[in-house]
């Protein structure tokens, strides 16, 4: 059974090992790629992370960096154990889930040696464009006016030259330099879906094809649907009663309940933050206050609210909780439909989560509002 999750505190080693095994059994590898050091990994600068798990070990992972409306799948890894079991392709379509609201354009850069890899990418809809080179030059004087625009400067002497065009004007330099490494460009073209509320997905696998790791070089991403799955349930305390509010929990068995709101007080007595830290606790759920992260009421608006780092940091934090217990967020209106909890919902249900809104008691599955 596969197990798609995204990267948390405490994966670095795991990300590490997976990274360098993965790839240490391609032809291009010591060349193109070296071994990732753990104190590289703080280095690393990516969008989000997704990692594959099979029976609590990393055997996989994706990594995604989004640039001027293009998805860049910068790493895409298995282990050659568990290769040819859908993983990478798992991995494929949940990168295409992930990225499909917020790109028009999927790319991934592979090395020409790696023919399985672009054989993949072509039966899952990419299509080469151009090439890309990895070259060596000592001529950095002649290389430097075009440095940002045309060329790219990667490490040492070697540098990223994006497709053929740039090539052309790299040889007319009559710079010398030696070509390293020459990868195929592939693109996907992402078509506008519209998603129905209430929707419910399965949490997406990852997997991974072959670029550099260099973050200055363009890359691609992917996902697919797996048997195991995230689900966050939504709760409004409205006017409720302890009793009535904690057999709501009780019902689904929620261990961890998230507050939302921004300002955790209410009319209501037993509804205020300082309240809830003591009484739930004492009904066996913990209480999280993420307010400052996915409150509403904010001055730009939520949507415009849900692009910031802030948000970000919020929806990680909640999955790493979704992950490991069963989680319930939570504000004022009953309805989750009159609360910014469905924009929440929404944006979970777009990650591949299940989103499920309590409203009242016997409830045995999904609530659409």
């Amino acid at each position: 059974m596969v197990r798609i999750r995204p990267l948390m505190k405490g994966d670095q080693e795991a990300y590490v090992k997976a990274h360098n095994e993965g790839y240490s059994t391609e032809a291009w590898y010591g060349s193109l790629e070296t071994a990732l050091k753990l104190e590289d990994f703080l280095k690393l600068s990516y969008d989000s992370t997704f990692l594959a798990e099979v029976s609590g070990v990393i055997v996989g992972l994706i990594d995604i960096k989004i640039r001027d409306k293009i998805g860049d799948i910068e790493n895409l890894v298995v282990l050659p154990k568990h290769r040819g079991r859908g993983i990478g392709k798992a991995l494929l379509e949940t990168a295409i889930e992930f990225l499909k609201d917020k790109v028009k354009t999927i790319r991934v850069e592979t090395p020409i040696q790696s023919k399985n890899a672009i054989k993949f990418y072509g039966k899952n809809g990419f299509k080469h464009i151009t090439n890309a080179y990895l070259i060596e030059s000592q001529n950095k004087s002649k290389l430097e006016p075009y440095l940002g625009h045309n060329f790219y400067f990667v490490e040492d002497s070697r540098y990223w030259i994006p497709d053929n065009r740039q090539m052309e004007l790299l040889k007319k330099l009559e710079a010398n330099f030696s070509v390293i490494g020459k990868f195929s460009v592939m693109t996907k073209t992402m078509r506008a879906q519209k998603q129905k509320p209430g929707r419910r997905c399965n949490l997406l696998s990852t997997a991974r094809t072959t670029s550099t790791t260099n973050s200055s070089s363009p890359s691609s991403y992917v996902p697919v649907r797996t048997t195991s799955e995230v689900t966050v349930w939504t709760i409004g305390h409205s006017n409720r009663s302890v009793k009535y509010f904690t057999d709501l929990l009780r019902e689904h068995t929620i261990k961890t309940l998230v507050d939302v709101r921004s300002f955790p007080t209410s009319k209501v007595e037993h509804f205020k933050r300082e309240q809830m830290e003591k009484w739930l606790p004492e009904h066996g759920i913990s209480y999280v206050w993420l307010g400052k992260e996915l409150g509403g009421y904010r001055r730009s608006g939520y949507q415009a609210h849900m692009k910031t780092k802030l948000f970000g940091e919020g929806i990680e934090k909640l999955m790493e909780i979704a992950i490991q217990k069963k989680v319930c967020i939570m504000c004022l209106e009953s309805n989750p439909k009159y609360c910014h909890r469905r924009y929440i919902s929404a944006h979970l249900e777009r990650q591949g989560a299940n989103v499920i809104h309590i409203r009242k008691k016997g409830q045995t599955g999904l609530l659409r509002f």
